[in-house]
């Protein structure tokens, strides 16, 4: 079997990813690339940068979106 980009040819991912690229992390979070781009630039969204590729690390936005959830929720922005 040859090697691609994502594991073996012919075989599926079998586990969550760690990290996402942009356009997959603009996805998970129903938003557009480009406020992902502002997010990461002014709101302190974590990411990675390894040479050219920006990663997104599924654990730590998922921790970044909640403490933004729980700030709203104890300063009255959620709808209850």
């Amino acid at each position: 079997m040859t090697q691609s980009r994502q594991g073996f040819v012919g075989e599926r991912p079998t586990s969550t990813p760690m990290a996402l690229r942009p356009k997959d992390a603009a996805r998970a979070l129903a938003i557009s690339e480009r406020l992902l781009w502002e997010w990461t630039r002014n709101e302190g969204l974590p990411h990675v940068r390894i040479g050219s590729v920006v990663l997104y690390p599924v654990d730590c936005v998922k921790r970044w979106l909640d403490e933004r959830a729980n700030a709203a929720a104890h300063d009255g922005d959620c709808p209850s």
